[in-house]
């Protein structure tokens, strides 16, 4: 016999706090004999409202229980959070093959302005010059991980050249570096976490 759990009030207002923050209320039902708001969400069966739960649902509904909601970045931002929404665009931009005002300016190129990426960020275009920090925090987490520097294809669109996170190339050629960027698969490599790029340190 499948086994049973008996759902009390505390359960009670969890399943209902648990389906109601994504689902329509279509009604009301009698659980355990107090009255439940019913909302209408097919991969929840309704059996959830009944005195008793069979294994295989409590499981499921566990497991529902401990979904992440979806997050938004915020108006004003740290600069690590700016770093880690930076990443994310800069991988699409690669990736994507996406070209801007650059693209414009010299045939073929597939670099991204700091106006332009400012703009992606929720930004004005002129705030793109307020970036270069969170492009360090980037530049830092690609050297200690010996990945090219992804923050190198963020250009002057006068100048069509980085800026002053990209001073110390370690050396490197900077052109050379961005064909590398553009080169490699990024959706290949896993989001890094915010604190990854809090506990980048610069060489």
């Amino acid at each position: 016999m499948t086994a049973v759990k008996p759902v009390g009030r505390e359960w009670q207002e969890r399943l209902t706090h648990l389906i109601s923050r994504r689902s329509k209320k279509v009604g009301t039902a009698t659980c355990a004999d107090q009255p439940v708001a019913l909302y209408g969400r097919q991969h929840v069966q309704m059996v959830a409202f009944l005195p008793g739960l069979t294994a295989q649902t409590w499981a499921k509904l566990d497991m529902e229980s401990t979904m992440i909601d979806v997050q938004f970045y915020p108006t004003k931002k740290t600069r690590d959070i700016q770093a880690h929404q930076i990443w994310l665009i800069l991988v699409g931009w690669v990736v994507l093959g996406c070209s801007g005002k650059m693209g414009e300016q010299k045939k073929g190129s597939r670099l991204i302005t700091y106006g332009e990426l400012a703009v992606l960020m929720g930004y004005t275009a002129q705030s793109g010059v307020t970036l270069s920090k969170a492009l360090a925090k980037i530049r830092n987490f690609c050297r200690q991980n010996n990945l090219p520097e992804l923050n190198l294809i963020v250009v002057n669109f006068e100048t069509g050249e980085p800026g002053d996170e990209a001073s110390d190339a370690d050396g490197k050629s900077i052109v050379a570096e961005q064909k590398k960027v553009l080169e490699t698969n990024w959706f290949g490599i896993r989001q890094p976490p915010i604190r990854a790029f809090r506990e980048a340190l610069s060489d």
